[in-house]
């Protein structure tokens, strides 16, 4: 694999989508541990990405979400 890409395991957008959004968490929507496994992997992989290509790569913050989060 050449330098500075990241492999990203095969995963159904709509399972880590449910994942990450349902308010009681992952376990209920996990088919089997082995899903569970990869919504993890792939989860920990996309945070790689951010921290190695940097923050650039994430849209600016408004000045009033900006405001909202110092006050």
């Amino acid at each position: 694999m050449p330098m500075g890409l990241v492999e990203i395991p095969e995963l159904d957008p709509w399972t880590l989508t449910r994942a990450l959004t349902h308010r009681s968490g992952v376990k209920e929507h996990a088919d089997s541990y082995e899903e569970l496994e990869q919504i993890g992997d792939a989860v920990l992989e996309l945070f790689a990405v951010l921290l190695i290509h940097g923050y650039s790569l994430l849209p600016p913050i408004s000045k009033r979400a900006h405001r909202q989060t110092r006050d």
